[in-house]
């Protein structure tokens, strides 16, 4: 599993950005350890991503795939969304095949 760590802060909680990889692989993948840290999400962890990321996972599944909404719901349950304008101060970037490409060949690698 490829997750970025965030230093926990005052609250001494732990904290993880999942990238738009990370979130493809857990909406069409098959990874028990990802399915795991989102749906039974430790009450003592943060879940983190950017409105970016979502939008390149959900971008990147194509009409073939198994998306079941359950899990959609779950992801937006525990994981919290912040604005990638707002932390980087610029919009984001346009969604290209390449990039599709990239994430769905990271998602489903076994």
């Amino acid at each position: 599993m490829n997750t970025e760590t965030i230093q926990p802060g005052d609250s001494g909680r732990k904290k993880y950005f999942l990238s738009s990889g990370i979130i493809l692989r857990y909406l069409i993948g098959n990874d028990d350890k990802i399915e795991t840290m989102i749906i039974c999400k430790d009450s003592d962890t943060d879940l983190i991503t950017t409105d970016l990321a979502l939008h390149e996972a959900f971008g990147s599944i194509n009409q073939n795939d198994e998306l079941k909404p359950g899990k959609t719901a779950k992801l937006f349950e525990n994981v919290d969304v912040l604005s990638y304008r707002q932390m980087k101060g610029q919009n984001k970037p346009v969604l290209t095949h390449e990039r599709m490409d990239e994430l769905r060949e990271l998602a489903l690698k076994k």
